[in-house]
């Protein structure tokens, strides 16, 4: 259920940004934001828990002012859950993981507390959190 799930997610950014022009996906393309949330519902149905998680953090996300991942319908902090704690808005966390990630959490904390010095040394700190979120058996998600 969840490889079906995140397969129809990529198939379903392709056909946006092609639709697009190719340029990007589609302004508030209802069916990418409805393939993010059920990579969300799959990998909680497979693994029992999922844990959603946020990579750009803003204002009082930033320096610890909230968790970097919260459990998905748990009564943990949830910037983008509904107050049953299930629903995810639409850019309310940039990936899902089936259990909390300590080390995941500590890479984007550094990235989070690190002088910008440059795209080429903030792509590579992005680079090594992807991969731990590849690691881990998480999933990106795409908004629109």
């Amino acid at each position: 259920m969840l490889n079906e799930a995140e397969i129809h997610l990529r198939k379903t950014l392709v056909r946006s940004i092609l639709d697009n022009g190719g340029c990007s996906p589609l302004e508030a393309d209802s069916d990418l934001n409805d393939a993010s949330r059920a990579v969300v519902v799959a990998m909680h149905t497979e693994h029992g828990s999922a844990w959603l998680g946020k990579i750009n953090l803003y204002d009082k996300e930033r320096h610890g002012g909230h968790p970097i991942m919260w459990l998905y319908g748990g009564d943990h902090y949830c910037a983008s859950c509904s107050s049953d704690g299930w629903l995810v808005y639409n850019f309310g966390a940039s990936f899902v993981a089936p259990a909390y990630d300590a080390e995941l959490v500590r890479l984007i904390a550094e990235r989070d507390d690190a002088k910008y010095t440059g795209t080429r040394d903030d792509a590579e700190r992005v680079k090594v959190i992807f991969e731990r979120l590849e690691a881990i058996g998480g999933t990106h998600l795409t908004w629109s």
